[in-house]
């Protein structure tokens, strides 16, 4: 008999909801400290957790539902489902690789002949960018909005949302009294304009850092 589970999952459109489970397991792992330092990385680094990548903790979650080793909650939809499901996975993992001893790890030499170990003198990631560090990403923010802005040139609804983002308006009322859109059809076009964003981050990975969508300015 199908469950529940495995009848969302095989009517899920796979096209918007893979890259954004993706991304949500490539944060959490992220977000775990090592060390006491937040780590560093980016969409378009393979980061792991206790040797597992976002692909396969999305895919130990797919699993974990569809085998009813996780409940599913029929009053919940399938992300919620498997955002919670993945977040629970990476907590597991990461209690795993904590109990692991530290690896071995190669020491290199600096300009005066000096021993560094890179993972001590590791950048904090948590501190203020410096000056070319900040104009850089600004300068990938600003290619990021026009390539997004181009792709929704031929659909005015789109168009109008992503101006609203622009000017720093992200609910839907305030976005209906700036826009004239229907507040029923703002959710829609929400989803079909992170669908057109995740496209393009996924053909142009050097933008793989910005902030996201609606922090984008």
């Amino acid at each position: 008999m199908q469950t529940a589970a495995v009848a969302a999952i095989e009517i899920a459109d796979w096209e918007h909801l893979g890259p954004q489970l993706l991304r949500y397991a490539h944060y959490e792992i992220v977000g775990c400290r090592w060390r006491g330092l937040a780590m560093a990385g980016s969409r378009a680094t393979a980061v792991t957790i206790n040797n597992c990548t976002a692909d396969e903790i999305v895919e130990e979650a797919l699993e974990a539902l569809a085998q009813g080793r996780r409940a599913y909650h029929a009053d919940q939809s399938l992300e919620q489902n498997l955002r919670a499901v993945i977040w629970s996975l990476v907590r597991n993992h990461y209690k795993q690789a904590c109990r692991s001893p530290i690896a071995n790890h190669v020491v290199r030499e600096d300009v005066d002949h000096q021993q560094v170990d890179l993972i001590e003198n590791a950048p904090d990631p948590t501190l203020p960018a410096n000056a070319a560090e900040a104009d850089e990403r600004k300068r990938q923010q600003r290619e990021f909005c026009t390539l997004l802005a181009n792709s929704v040139a031929d659909d005015e609804e789109l168009g109008l949302l992503l101006l609203a983002y622009e000017e720093g308006h992200y609910t839907p009322a305030k976005i209906a009294e700036q826009t004239g859109l229907a507040p029923t059809r703002i959710s829609e076009l929400k989803r079909k304009l992170e669908g057109k964003a995740e496209k393009i981050l996924r053909q142009n990975p050097q933008y793989a850092d910005i902030k996201p969508l609606q922090e984008v300015s």
